[in-house]
């Protein structure tokens, strides 16, 4: 086999856990301290040049569970003289010190994936969608969303009678047939939905939905993907406040719900 070898061992999912709560933060600095983590953890060859070739694991089945997981951009699945191997290129290690988005989630993802982290989708559908708000939310938690979709939910209907501790209504769903929540799902940790019910959802339940992706393009084939989204039971006739409405507006329009929707549902008059 041409190019040099190098067994590898795994991260444990205590080593990705600390790593990974500094690159969530997101800074060249903090992930060109967390490359050197990387190369120290997994061997230095770990990021190699475009035709070097390793080995991963130290058999041959470790090899080929790490080929099936490790599927992002610059990595890929190699069958080289009849061998499994992994070819892991240096740009790939460029892209995440320049601060390429996609690259630096996919990373994210794919290794918690290898440290058996599980990911869940959450359907937001209220003030969440705005951008800046859910990014700082997460970001409180030590995480971020890896991916987002626009999703619909049927047979709900999106209303503003959640009781808030000032008395006034927060955005909620309620059973209707024949009616649909237009909104977002986005990838996290399985492990930040509760903490993020628990400091930033007070007086909301988790439940369990199926949403449907791009359920409204018709140019595009409809998606089921379960999802944990919010709901309450704590009710209010009283109306919602402005400022929390513009807040859901401008979520809206960022995400590019539907005009009529919004009209319909999101705008308080």
């Amino acid at each position: 086999m041409k190019g040099s070898t190098k067994t590898l061992r795994f991260y444990t999912a205590e080593d990705w856990i600390q790593l990974r709560s500094e690159l969530i933060l997101g800074s060249n600095s903090l992930w060109e301290h967390a490359v050197d983590m990387i190369e120290n953890l997994m061997g230095s060859k770990f990021f190699s040049p475009k035709n070097e070739i390793m080995k991963i694991g130290n058999s041959l089945d470790e090899t080929i569970e790490f080929s099936k997981n490790v599927r992002f951009e610059h990595i890929h699945e190699a069958f080289t003289l009849g061998q499994n191997v992994a070819i892991i290129e240096e740009s790939e290690k460029r892209d995440l010190m320049a601060g390429n988005v996609n690259a630096r989630k996919n990373f994210i993802m794919k290794m918690d994936e290898i440290a058996c982290l599980e990911h869940a989708w959450y359907f937001i559908y209220g003030s969440n969608l705005e951008e800046n708000r859910i990014r700082d939310r997460l970001a409180q938690l030590n995480d971020q969303y890896l991916a987002v979709e626009r999703c619909v939910l049927e047979n709900y209907e999106f209303v503003y009678n959640k009781r808030s501790k000032d008395g006034s209504a927060k955005a909620n769903i309620q059973k209707q047939n024949n009616r649909l929540v237009e909104g977002i799902a986005i990838l996290v940790l399985k492990t930040t939905l509760p903490r993020f019910f628990e400091k930033f959802e007070i007086g909301y339940n988790q439940k369990e939905v199926s949403v449907i992706i791009n359920g409204e393009d018709p140019h595009r084939k409809r998606t089921n993907i379960k999802a944990v989204t919010c709901l309450s039971e704590k009710l209010t006739n009283a109306p919602p406040k402005a400022c929390y409405v513009n807040i859901i507006l401008k979520g809206a329009a960022e995400r590019s719900l539907p005009q009529l929707y919004i009209e319909k549902y999101l705008k308080c008059t």
